[in-house]
């Protein structure tokens, strides 16, 4: 493929299996590839025939200020796939089929989502002669290319010196991501912050959630973690067994005086701890879920079989009719894969030589760039721990960022998500019962997340009816509006697609007329005191049996993130429960049936 296809060219009308949206509910959907290296020849393909895949979804709505994340998957070299079809994107699966995330989960709702499977050779992206990246420096240099010829194709995206927008161009760009993401995301940002003007977009800010970044501050709290979470005895033979293990990791990394990306030695922290916690059931080896310690896996895999959505993920990429729908380049004939190793394989000698991105965090935030660290607080290998530490290590002029801020509770309708702490332009929030996978276990407090970091405001009018609210201390928030009662902005790209008869749907009903006088005089002395007193014990009691069968109602769903429990091993079966019964809190409000599900 050449770096001139036509944005027509890449649009995807459907895909296989998945339901129509609701109305009100289209938006566009686009992808392709983009070249990652310069062309040898003009006008040939790029060197190496090297590619990166894009899925492009356009925002339902439209905010008062356009905004585009671009979200990528760690490893090094895991499909952003897991966060379209699992954590932050518009689809999920649901008994193997795909459908719709239901309203207020999903990251397109007010923000245009760029899934990017990147370095080469990654998800659907592909390389030849297995010229893979060997380097951060290769990396970061193929991110940024690919980027420009994005925006050649959607140049509503690139940076404009001056225009009707100002400086930085019509749209706002954001950088997410996950995991080894953390590494690579502070790479792309100081290389397109030091481009200035002749970056491809605007860059406003970064989010990493449970991101490998600092191993001074993240190695070793695998142990206290284990002890916190109170699967581990502080003291006990598991915490000694540990100690030469973590004391060897330490003393490698206080050889250097600028932390390195990669430590072999360390890695051992986590191998040790998925041998002594395994164990044999009922003739199978099983072992903590390194990703989620709610939950166990088989041995030696320890969180690699998680999510049980990957299954069906992985059989649904493969199909044929999937990869023509999303454009899939012929030349890629291998079948889809989470994750790769032979990328990860050839950055990892790399890694052992090059600057942790930690190193890079500073100067970032000197620059007045906005920096958000995530972290679920059930997650193991880039655990909240080792996260919290980092961030109340950052200093900008040597001074602590966050030493004059407290937490601050964190709730929707009511219920509490996490907490939150921010000062200046560092940000860090932990999720409560969330995994490695924010997205996939909180859905809604990860939305909400981002559109707070993002300042979306959602074009609402004043006393706009909602439908779930937010609140971080006294700061409260939209998070879903009432799509009902509420008028709300179409992407100019999607408005084409939506009906006259959508577009009244869309407008808000009129108010139900009040009660005749009529009727009230029939009763005589009852409309007094003692008839208000009667209806207001009517209504009790109606609520009282509404909320008893929305109990029933959201029991009987099983909601994204909630595992089914029924087959699992007896020794996680208690876990699962436990951990459905958790995510009902979040989910309560968007129970199957309701007029606000998607279908």
């Amino acid at each position: 493929m050449t770096n001139a296809v036509p944005a027509a060219a890449l649009f995807v009308p459907t895909l296989p299996t998945l339901p129509a949206a609701a109305a009100g509910r289209e938006f566009e959907v686009s992808a392709g590839y983009l070249g990652a290296r310069a062309a040898p020849d003009r006008g040939g393909p790029p060197r190496d025939n090297a590619h990166l895949y894009f899925m492009l979804h356009r925002a339902i709505h439209t905010p008062t200020q356009r905004k585009l994340i671009v979200w990528m998957n760690g490893g090094p070299g895991c499909s952003s796939f897991d966060g379209a079809m699992m954590e932050v994107g518009a689809w999920r699966f649901r008994d193997s089929q795909l459908v719709w995330t239901q309203r207020g989960g999903g990251w397109n709702e007010f923000a245009d989502v760029l899934y990017l499977d990147q370095p080469v050779g990654t998800g659907y992206s592909f390389v030849e002669n297995d010229a893979y990246a060997s380097s951060f420096e290769q990396v970061t240099k193929e991110f940024v290319f690919a980027m420009e010829q994005f925006v050649e194709i959607y140049p509503e995206y690139a940076y404009a010196r001056h225009g009707e927008h100002g400086p930085g161009g019509a749209v706002d760009v954001y950088l997410a991501g996950e995991s080894y993401a953390g590494q690579f995301i502070p790479y792309f940002a100081d290389a397109l912050l030091k481009a200035k003007s002749s970056s491809p977009f605007m860059l406003r800010g970064i989010a990493i959630g449970n991101g490998y970044m600092d191993p001074v501050s993240q190695y070793g709290t695998e142990v206290e973690t284990m002890v916190q979470q109170g699967i581990w005895k502080a003291g006990g033979a598991e915490v000694r067994t540990m100690e030469p293990v973590v004391a060897a990791c330490r003393a490698a990394i206080a050889k250097d005086a600028v932390p390195r990306i990669g430590y072999p030695v360390c890695d051992d922290i986590l191998y040790r701890i998925m041998n002594i916690t395994s164990q044999t059931i009922d003739g199978q080896q099983y072992c903590v879920n390194t990703y989620d310690l709610r939950r166990t896996d088989t041995f030696p895999a320890c969180g690699r079989n998680w999510p049980r959505e990957m299954a069906p993920v992985t059989s649904y990429l493969r199909r044929e009719d999937v990869r023509e729908s999303l454009h899939i380049d012929p030349v890629k004939a291998e079948a889809w894969v989470e994750c790769s190793p032979k990328v990860s394989r050839t950055l990892a000698a790399h890694a052992e030589k090059a600057a942790s991105s930690v190193t890079l965090l500073p100067g970032l935030l000197e620059a007045g760039l906005p920096v958000l660290i995530f972290a679920g607080d059930k997650d193991l290998i880039c655990n909240a721990l080792g996260l919290e530490r980092m961030v109340h290590a950052l200093r900008i002029h040597d001074e602590p960022v966050l030493n004059q801020t407290h937490a601050q509770s964190w709730r929707i309708n009511g219920d509490l998500v996490g907490t939150w702490q921010s000062a200046k332009n560092l940000t860090y929030a932990k999720i409560a019962n969330a995994s490695h996978m924010v997205g996939y276990d909180r859905p809604f407090a990860a939305h909400d997340m981002m559109l707070r970091f993002m300042h979306v405001d959602m074009n609402l009018p004043a006393n706009a009816a909602a439908l779930n609210t937010s609140t971080v201390g006294l700061d409260a928030r939209v998070l879903v509006p009432d799509y009902g009662k509420t008028r709300l902005g179409v992407h100019p790209a999607a408005r084409e697609n939506v009906s006259v008869a959508q577009e009244a749907a869309a407008a808000a009903p009129p108010p139900p007329p009040p009660l005749p006088t009529e009727h009230l005089a029939a009763y005589g002395d009852w409309a007094g005191n003692g008839f208000v007193i009667f209806l207001i014990a009517m209504a009790v009691l109606l609520c009282l049996a509404l909320r008893r069968r929305s109990r029933s109602m959201t029991q009987s769903y099983q909601a994204v993130g909630q595992h089914v429990v029924a087959g699992l091993p007896s020794s996680e079966r208690a876990t699962a429960q436990e951990h459905a019964e958790e995510s009902v809190v979040e989910m309560e409000p968007f129970m199957l049936g309701d007029e606000d599900d998607v279908k």
